[in-house]
């Protein structure tokens, strides 16, 4: 399974102060792109430079902290858009379909478990290096994020 994201060059309005922003701008405004989510033939990828990636790596690890308990399926809802990706807890297996595209990702949750980890270390050290200042940021350690 490749999980991974690219970055939107420019055009992003950045507050002034990311170390103070609040959890608000910091999932919605700070950091978009494109989510990159394939496995075989199956291509889940949203790839519309618009997506707020760090609403959507939170996301992620809470998904898999819900599905690693008790909790069966969990979705995913994109901003602006009535697009969903659906992560449905199969004994061992997790199962990923999305509603703006065809087919159904189905992989081990131990996999997904460490593909979200690396995605989210990748994601953490790409951010910081672009704004250094997120790594004093009391609402973005909130989030889950590693601290540099």
């Amino acid at each position: 399974m490749q999980l991974s994201y690219r970055i939107r060059d420019g055009g992003e309005q950045e507050p002034e102060d990311l170390s103070s922003a609040d959890e608000t701008t910091l999932r919605y405004e700070v950091v978009q792109g494109d989510i990159i989510l394939e496995h075989a033939n199956v291509d889940l990828s949203a790839k519309w430079s618009w997506i707020p990636l760090i609403d959507f790596t939170a996301a992620l690890q809470q998904i898999v902290r819900q599905l690693t308990a008790t909790e069966t399926l969990r979705k995913f809802e994109f901003t602006e858009s009535d697009a969903v990706l659906e992560f449905r807890k199969q004994g061992n297996d997790v199962v990923i379909t999305a509603s703006y595209a065809p087919g159904a990702i189905k992989v081990p949750f131990s996999q997904f478990q460490q593909q979200v980890e690396r995605f989210t270390t990748q994601f953490t050290m790409d951010i910081y290096e672009l704004y250094p200042e997120l790594s004093r940021n009391p609402a973005f350690l909130r989030l889950g994020f590693p601290s540099s």
